[in-house]
């Protein structure tokens, strides 16, 4: 649903109560392969995920979306992704903003 608001128009997503759809299992060693990754190759990226953490539902999002394609590129150029409300710069304060609420969860998500 996020990522066809996504190709649909650009805007800024709250990334609050973002839920991962899918089997707990493999979600949860996708997350523990994520954490092993402590040093980066390149030295200008930071080697402490727990501090990148924001940029995980950009990867989720990235997983979503056809990223292969000139659409899905140009979408993945437009999302910009916050973590709280406070955090969003002037710049996109009055633009539109759409939240990854907990309802999501309940329509689209099966109850585990």
């Amino acid at each position: 649903m996020v990522a066809k608001k996504v190709l649909l128009s650009p805007e800024v997503i709250h990334c609050e109560s973002i839920n991962i759809s899918g089997n707990f299992c493999r979600n949860k060693l996708k997350y523990l392969a994520f954490l092993h990754k402590w040093m980066s190759i390149s030295p200008s990226c930071d080697p402490d995920p727990l501090l990148n953490l924001k940029l995980h539902p950009l990867a989720d999002l990235w997983g979503m979306l056809p990223s292969k394609t000139r659409r899905g590129l140009a979408s993945l150029d437009h999302i910009k992704v916050f973590d709280r409300i406070l955090q969003i710069p002037p710049l996109y304060d009055k633009k539109k903003q759409s939240v990854i609420s907990a309802i999501l969860k309940v329509v689209c998500c099966k109850p585990t």
